[in-house]
Parts: structure tokens; sequence; C-alpha cells
């Protein structure tokens, strides 16, 4: 990993958990309810989860890229950051900081459908570990601070899941589709129904 990728990836790093943790207060008018430490609580557990979810994320489409023979590199996009900041205000986050880029003569459909459909797998995973620890979390760390941990690790994990599986632009979801439509449709309705008619890890926040 080059400087210019690393400096790019804490930069995305940054400004999404900074919008997750407005988002996730019910953006800028939730906000103002809270108290600092409250709101520094929510920053640093949105930065440890984000941190997982999104570099994991894009380090899965670099190793099958690398995987396939072709070379990867993360990549901001300074647009999404600043949509991403923006949407976060009214409670909601426009995920698409950067794109890992690949650098291939030729990608087969195949090829470019398994490359994007392992970073929201990966979220999705990660989303049930963050619930699967919460014992874990409870038995080392005030319960306050646990919850949080698994309400965060497991909304934001299926967040970029889902919204990276949207089949739209540059999104991991356009080039699943068309590779595989059934496996891509299972996968948006199942996230869809985690996130949006079974919210549990709602409760704790």
């Amino acid at each position: 990993m080059d400087s210019a990728e690393f400096k790019d990836i804490v930069i995305s790093v940054l400004a999404i958990s900074i919008a997750f943790t407005l988002a996730l207060s019910d953006g800028i008018f939730g906000l103002r309810r809270l108290l600092l430490d409250a709101v520094a609580m929510r920053f640093i557990v949105a930065l440890v989860t984000v941190g997982f979810g999104f570099v994991l994320h894009e380090l899965a489409h670099r190793f099958m890229a690398r995987k396939y023979g072709h070379y990867a590199a993360y990549q901001a996009w300074p647009m999404g950051l600043q949509l991403a900041l923006i949407t976060s205000l009214f409670g909601f986050v426009f995920a698409a900081p950067g794109a890992t880029v690949i650098y291939a003569h030729y990608l087969s459909r195949r090829e470019h459908g398994v490359i994007s459909v392992i970073g929201p797998l990966t979220n999705v995973a990660l989303a049930f570990l963050f619930v699967a620890a919460l014992p874990i979390y409870l038995l080392l760390l005030p319960i306050e601070l646990a919850t949080l941990i698994f309400a965060y690790g497991y909304q934001i994990n299926l967040w970029l899941a889902f919204f990276n599986l949207l089949p739209f632009g540059p999104l991991d979801g356009k080039k699943v589709m068309a590779w595989n439509s059934t496996l891509w449709l299972t996968l948006i309705v199942s996230i869809f129904l985690l996130l949006f008619v079974f919210p549990l890890p709602l409760l704790f926040l």
C-alpha cells in the first residue's frame, strides 16, 4: 500500500465515521440533544466500527482482484465524501467515499461480479460478528459502551453492504447484478429486511 492510498483510506474512514456519528444520532437535530461526552463516545465507536467495516470491505476487493492477477488500489472520491457528510445531517449516509480501482486490460463479467460482491459480503459477515461478540463486550465493557459497539457495528456494516449493492453508477451492485441477478436480488432483499424491517440494534441507541 503506497502513501497516497493510505492517505485516501484514512481521510475516508474519518469522514464516514463523522457521517455515521451524525446519522445514527438522528442528524444534526438529534445531535444537539446529546452531551459532549456522549457525542465523543459515539464518534470513537463509529471510528472503530467504520474502520473495520470500510477498510476490510475495500481490502476484500483488493485481495480478490489481485487473486485474479490484477493490480488494485483504493482511491477516495471527494464528491462522495462531501455527500456523506451533507446527507448525514439529515439522518442517513450516502456511503460512497471512494472505490477500489482495478487496473486490468480485460475483466470478465464473472471476475467483475466476484470482485464486487466480496466487499458487501465482508460487511454482512462483520455485522454478524459484532452481534456474536456482544457477550464479550458486556463482560469487558460498561453496558452503555458495549451496546453502542454492538448496535453501531451491526447497523453500519449492514448499511455499507446495502448501499454498495444498489445497482447504480460505480457501486458494487451494478456489477453484481450484471453477473448474477439472482444472487444480487437475494442479497439486497435480505439486507433490506435486516436493516429496515428487523432493526433490533436500534433499540440500544
